[in-house]
């Protein structure tokens, strides 16, 4: 960890974002030296992070939501950073559907793809296909509950609720 007196580096945030039709689009860049530190920072030390996401309306309920992100260390980041990202580069897909049901229910779909260039843990797969699914019920104006599913497509019988 880089105490104040020896803090060096530079932090860079750029986003972009426009809106054409019904399609919003979210373009974003962050980089983080590894020797750059504040309270804020210290988990993504030594990282570069670029990413898109279109989010459309495909219907007056139901909304469709593309990303794909990609983050890399730098200089081999720090010990939480490689933690973090598990790999030298990671390169993450989703496409999610999100479908209102009347005034309360959400019903989400999403299918995410990951791939991981030079793992850092031997035990990590170099990527891996999800499939998932939530259900949003409010019971209340404050309070709500949800239900959710997670399938490894890759790996069958590694799921997650």
């Amino acid at each position: 960890l880089t105490g104040a007196n020896s803090a060096r580096g530079n932090a860079w945030d750029v986003r972009l974002d426009s809106q054409v039709g019904a399609t919003q689009l979210e373009a974003s860049y962050q980089s983080v030296d590894a020797g750059f530190s504040n309270s804020a920072t210290i988990s993504q030390q030594g990282t570069d992070k670029m990413g898109f996401r279109a989010t459309t309306k495909l219907n007056p309920t139901t909304d469709l939501i593309v990303q794909h992100d990609t983050q890399r260390l730098t200089n081999d980041g720090n010990t939480r950073t490689a933690d973090l990202v598990a790999a030298q580069q990671t390169h993450t897909t989703a496409a999610q559907v999100i479908k209102r049901l009347g005034d309360a229910a959400v019903v989400t779909g999403e299918y995410r793809h990951e791939e991981r260039d030079r793992s850092l843990d031997a035990r990590q797969a170099s990527g891996e296909d999800l499939l998932g699914g939530r259900v949003d019920l409010p019971l209340t104006d404050e309070v709500s509950v949800y239900g959710s599913q997670q399938v490894a497509v890759r790996q069958p019988g590694n799921a997650q609720s």
